[in-house]
């Protein structure tokens, strides 16, 4: 078996990141803007209900960003005890 990858392959692997990038969560302050929400995401992110977003607005989390500012911050604490 070679160890050369397929185009096919590597397609898979740059669409699975594309994925990994884009997860999102959505908090909204209402079950109702949720259902709003959740019917123009359409599965692509999780949509959350919490009553301590404040009425009218979303929150919205991003994976992939939190966890470079999470790498980042420990790295430097390492750095820099």
């Amino acid at each position: 078996m070679s160890d050369e990858r397929s185009p096919v392959h590597d397609d898979l692997l740059f669409w699975s990141q594309v994925i990994g990038d884009s997860k999102r969560t959505i908090v909204c302050p209402t079950p109702e803007l949720a259902e709003r929400v959740r019917a123009v995401v359409v599965g692509h992110h999780e949509v959350l209900v919490n009553p301590a977003v404040p009425d009218g607005q979303i929150i919205v989390l991003d994976h992939p960003a939190l966890a470079a500012e999470e790498a980042q911050l420990f790295q430097s604490f390492y750095k820099n005890p």
